[in-house]
C-alpha cells in the first residue's frame, strides 16, 4: 500500500477522498493524532499530522526605509 501526501487533508489509503481539516474533522490539526475514520467510507486509517510554520515580516509603521 503506497503513502498518500497531501498539504489539504488527509487522503483515504481504501477510497482516496480527502478528509479536510473542517470543524467536523478538528482531530486533522492535532499532532498527536495516529488514527482517523474516513468520513466518506468510514474505514479507519493511520494518519501522521505534520506541521510547518511561515513567517511574513513587514516593516513596523514608525520605521522609515532608507
Amino acid at each position: 500500500m503506497s503513502d498518500h501526501w497531501s498539504s489539504k487533508g488527509a487522503i483515504c489509503p481504501y477510497c482516496n477522498f480527502e478528509n479536510l481539516p473542517e470543524d467536523e474533522n478538528w482531530s486533522l490539526f492535532d499532532e498527536s493524532t495516529s488514527e482517523f475514520e474516513c468520513t466518506d467510507c468510514g474505514k479507519e486509517f493511520q494518519v501522521n499530522v505534520i506541521t510547518s510554520y511561515t513567517w511574513v515580516t513587514e516593516p513596523a509603521e514608525d520605521e522609515v526605509m532608507s
